[in-house]
């Protein structure tokens, strides 16, 4: 079944990949359909594609890392909410 999440689901499943093959995974874990990578590299950049959740190093699928409930929020927000509300939140959380 198609659904609006299946592209971005795909892109985290293809940069997954790439990581990997780059041997640039630290760790894999998961929580609620959520599937956490931690890389071995430090970029201050945390990312959410579909069900993935790409982190730094410290990020595990666990409710009470801050890291991962930053975006295990963001990937439950688009999987509930209509996307014009996802894109009316992002517009408002990255003006201009």
């Amino acid at each position: 079944m198609f659904t609006k999440e299946l592209p971005q689901t795909i892109l985290g499943y293809t940069v997954a990949i790439m990581y990997n093959m780059r041997s640039e995974i630290q760790s894999v874990s998961y929580y609620g359909g959520a599937t956490a990578i931690e890389r071995t590299f430090h970029t201050r950049s945390d990312f959410t594609l579909g069900n993935f959740i790409f982190g730094e190093r410290g990020v595990t699928a666990d409710p009470n890392n801050k890291v991962f409930q930053h975006e295990y929020g963001s990937l439950f927000t688009k999987s509930v909410c209509r996307m014009e509300l996802v894109q009316q939140i992002r517009c408002s959380k990255f003006p201009g």
